[in-house]
């Protein structure tokens, strides 16, 4: 009778371990395999409610969940974990947002604004529990006798990754009384902070909104007003942002400024100010354009001569302020009976090196009298005289201005 041989213990040993690696390997795929099929399945679903509100055109969120329902979407919830359907009135459009209540469907909803007063939660409006199969929602919330107000306030919460937070340190009330101030505890793990703290409390008609200034990196308390109905929630937790930002000039002609501008390095959340001013002379910021974290935050363009002074600029990213100056001249347009300006002149500060170009129309409405027509034009620019009216096609064109200039017009009768 032969002896029969079984595994020895380290052959178990490294069997397990390699189960052990494999599954430490696979699951988080599988797990973010999964979490994407979900979100393409809950953009189809908000394109087939798109769809069919596009054809029932509601005009309330009361008509919209009624279509849905007509049209078997039942108790509707997306697949996707804090994942939800908004309902937009004023673009009859279906949203589906991340967990922290950012549109990712439709794509040109991506830097939507959310509009409480415009935006309807389609997840609670199926989920609210209905009396008979029979029931449908009416056109208009109906009209009944008002019941016993309740007592209790019930809150919920979202949050986009509870393994970011400090749980021993958080504190979340399943409940407020009616009438009595909320509040609710947070604590990001070491590393991470709390980008967005929202809280909309709704008393059934209204909703009041509160939402977190700056990141949130250490333990805070949020205090939230009383609570007048249920109240939402949504917490979205990320890496901490960096404790310092950079600020970047750029100019075209920096010898054109009064005092250098100068890179700096600035707090990150803190406030930022800066002042561009002049050398002396005829110079001009043409253009001020400011860019955050690579978007373009804003653009202002000056008159001649004249210095800037910034607003405070919060600082949530890396700041470029790239600035523009050229030199300019000035142009006195004269003449008898000329007709712009009450003393008889019209002034023109242009770019130094650049032309103008009057047509007739510019002629007649600025420079010639009613009744007249132009004979002729000469500039003086420097020690230069010029012919620069063209009577075939009746335009005034200063071709390179380089120096201040006066034009003078002679005018004759019609």
């Amino acid at each position: 009778m032969k002896n029969i041989k079984g595994f020895t213990i380290v052959e178990l040993v490294i069997v397990i371990a390699v189960v052990a690696i494999l599954a430490a390997v696979m699951i988080p795929t599988f797990s973010g395999i999964i979490k994407r099929a979900n979100i393409s399945s809950d953009i189809q679903t908000a394109r087939n409610m798109g769809v069919i509100l596009t054809s029932e055109k509601p005009t309330n969120a009361y008509e919209a969940v009624a279509a849905l329902k007509k049209n078997g979407f039942e108790r509707l919830h997306p697949k996707t974990k804090f994942y939800s359907f908004f309902w937009i009135q004023s673009k009859n459009i279906v949203v589906l947002t991340d967990e922290g209540v950012r549109p990712i469907f439709p794509e040109d909803m991506a830097d939507a604004i959310f509009d409480p007063d415009d935006w309807f939660d389609l997840t609670d409006a199926y989920n609210a529990p209905e009396t008979t199969e029979e029931e449908t929602i009416p056109s208009e919330p109906p009209v009944t006798e008002s019941p016993a107000e309740p007592t209790q306030c019930r809150v919920t919460y979202k949050i986009n990754n509870e393994d970011y937070l400090d749980l021993s340190q958080c504190v979340f009330p399943d409940t407020v009384t009616k009438g009595e101030a909320f509040s609710f505890n947070l604590a990001p793990k070491k590393g991470y902070a709390i980008t967005t703290a929202r809280v909309v409390i709704r008393d059934g008609k209204n909703h009041s909104e509160f939402t977190s200034p700056d990141p949130i990196t250490d333990p805070m308390e949020f205090y939230c007003g009383e609570a007048t109905g249920d109240i939402e929630v949504s917490i979205t937790v990320e890496e901490a942002p960096p404790a310092f930002v950079n600020v970047t000039f750029t100019c075209n002609k920096p010898e054109y400024l009064a005092e250098p501008l100068v890179n700096t390095t600035v707090n990150y959340g803190s406030t930022f100010k800066f002042n561009i001013s002049l050398a002396e002379g005829q110079y001009w910021i043409t253009k001020l354009t400011v860019y955050q974290g690579g978007k373009q935050l804003k653009t202002d363009h000056l008159s001649p001569g004249e210095s800037y002074s910034s607003q405070g600029i919060k600082m949530t990213d890396d700041l470029e302020i790239n600035v523009h100056v050229v030199k300019y001249c000035i142009v006195n347009f004269v003449g008898e009976g000329i007709k712009a300006g009450p003393s008889g002149t019209y002034n023109l500060k242009a770019e130094w090196g650049v032309g103008a170009l009057f047509e007739e129309g510019d002629l007649q409405k600025y420079f010639v009298p009613s009744g007249y027509e132009i004979v002729s034009a000469t500039a003086q620019m420097g020690d230069r005289t010029l012919d620069v009216y063209d009577p075939v096609t009746k335009e005034l064109h200063l071709k390179s201005i380089v120096a201040n200039t006066t034009v003078t017009f002679v005018f004759k009768k019609k």
